[in-house]
This record gives C-alpha cells, sequence and structure tokens, in this order.
C-alpha cells in the first residue's frame, strides 16, 4: 500500500469531517449521536427491516446495534414485531415518532450540506459529484466488505 495514499486519505477524512461537523458528539441538533442516525436513516429507507439488515449495511457490532435498538424502543422511536416465518427474527421499524425524527435530521443535512456548498457554480457541484462517485467506484473495488473500518 502507498503511505503516501494512506496519508492523503486520512488528511481528507479530517477535512470532510470537519467541514461537515461530524466530530460534535451528537449529529447536528439531536439527541443522537452519528451512529445513531445512520441506524434511523437505513430503517427509515427500508421501511421495515431486521436488525442483521442493519448491522449488514453499516457494518456494526451486533451488540452495540441491539442497544441502539432497545434505546429507541424506550424512546417509542422504533418498534419490533416477530418475523412470521421464524421466531427468532424481529423486524424493526420507525413509529411516526421516528419517522418525524428522522425526516427532520434529513432536513436538516440537507440544508447544512446546501449551505456547504451554496456558493458553488454548477460546473463546480458536477464536478463535486463525479469526483465522490470516482472515491466510491474505486473504494468499492478494493474494499474487503467484511472488515474495512477505517
Amino acid at each position: 500500500m502507498e503511505n503516501k495514499t494512506i496519508l492523503k486519505i486520512r488528511e481528507f477524512n479530517r477535512f470532510y469531517l470537519s467541514t461537515m461537523d461530524f466530530y460534535e458528539a451528537k449529529y447536528l441538533s439531536s439527541d443522537y449521536s452519528m451512529t445513531e442516525s445512520r441506524v434511523l436513516y437505513e430503517i427509515y429507507e427500508t421501511g421495515k427491516c431486521n436488525a442483521d439488515d442493519v448491522v449488514k449495511k453499516l457494518h456494526l457490532d451486533k451488540g452495540y446495534l441491539s442497544r441502539i435498538i432497545k434505546r429507541f424502543e424506550n424512546k417509542q422511536i422504533l418498534q419490533r414485531e416477530k418475523s412470521q416465518t421464524d421466531a427468532r427474527f424481529y423486524h424493526i421499524q420507525l413509529t411516526e415518532k421516528g419517522k418525524k425524527i428522522t425526516e427532520a435530521l434529513i432536513y436538516e443535512s440537507n440544508q447544512g450540506i446546501g449551505n456547504i456548498i451554496q456558493s458553488l457554480s454548477t460546473e463546480e457541484c458536477i464536478q463535486l459529484e463525479k469526483s465522490m462517485d470516482t472515491i466510491k467506484k474505486i473504494l468499492t473495488g478494493g474494499l474487503n466488505h467484511e472488515n474495512h473500518k477505517i
């Protein structure tokens, strides 16, 4: 592996996290961490899923996700129901309260990104989009999806 590439990726990560204000303990102005917000978003996007789906998608520890789910259940943000086909599994989905919270997070995130890129020209936005697509394409080809924590 090229040491210079590793250093540049780490530099970019620090820049990106700082620019997007992801160093905060809580995501945006919410009561939720970045990971909790991502869990909400994944459940929101799928509508109804099981914990294994979220673990695979976000590469989370099952125990950590289990604690998040329990906390969300206690706050009535999501609900679990036993699978009709396999009693060992539960389906999880957001409650109306959970959907509203997630929609507010999505809106606030979109507004924040909009503020960051508002001064960019159309050409710069297109270049930024293409650059992000290129990064994803390159890294997706080079990742071992079982273990790619950075």
